[in-house]
């Protein structure tokens, strides 16, 4: 069996539940991709590696997801849903200045024309939401240089006229208007 039809076999039982069975269908997609296609332009192989992510952080295995989501980032480094769920680890770890510096990544990675070839599930209002009212105060909070983060998300909110780094603008200048900022 291809690792296509692997893939397609893990789906359908993600969509049914069975997320046990897609785990294993899951691994054998990963295992029969030829290290040749192992590449940033393989959409199945990257998402393989998201689901693969994925599952093993709600099943609180950490190692597993962290292995396969440094795999995925190594071969494409900006790669929305592989970013979020990366930041979600850094955060759980408590490192937040690279949680900072990830989820301002996959806010940037979020402007690029590849959400629909990659179909990023973390790419709507919710996870938006989260990342610009939650996640970013967070690691903002807890960051050790503070001011250089504010100075970056200004600069790229110039840059890019990005209504997402507005939002984080605000959400960081709210945080130093309240007297919250260490």
């Amino acid at each position: 069996m291809n690792y296509q039809a692997n893939y397609d076999t893990a789906i359908t039982y993600l969509r049914v539940g069975l997320e046990d069975r897609a785990r294993e269908s899951l691994e054998k997609t990963l295992e029969s991709v030829p290290d040749e296609e192992k590449t940033g332009d393989n959409i199945v192989y990257l998402k393989t590696l998201f689901l693969l992510s994925k599952i093993n952080l709600e099943k609180d295995d950490m190692r597993k997801a962290l292995q396969y989501l440094d795999e995925g980032l190594r071969v494409k480094k900006d790669h929305a849903d592989l970013l979020f769920l990366w930041a979600l680890c850094l955060g759980n770890a408590k490192r937040y200045d690279e949680m900072f510096a990830s989820l301002i990544t996959y806010l940037v990675s979020l402007t690029t024309n590849d959400e629909s070839r990659y179909e990023y599930e973390f790419s709507g209002e919710a996870a938006l939401g989260e990342v610009c009212n939650k996640l970013i105060p967070l690691s903002y909070m807890h960051s050790s240089a503070p001011r250089e983060f504010c100075d970056v998300v200004k600069r790229l909110a110039k840059t890019t006229q990005s209504p997402v780094m507005n939002k984080v603008l605000e959400a960081i200048t709210a945080i130093n208007c309240n007297g919250l900022q260490r």
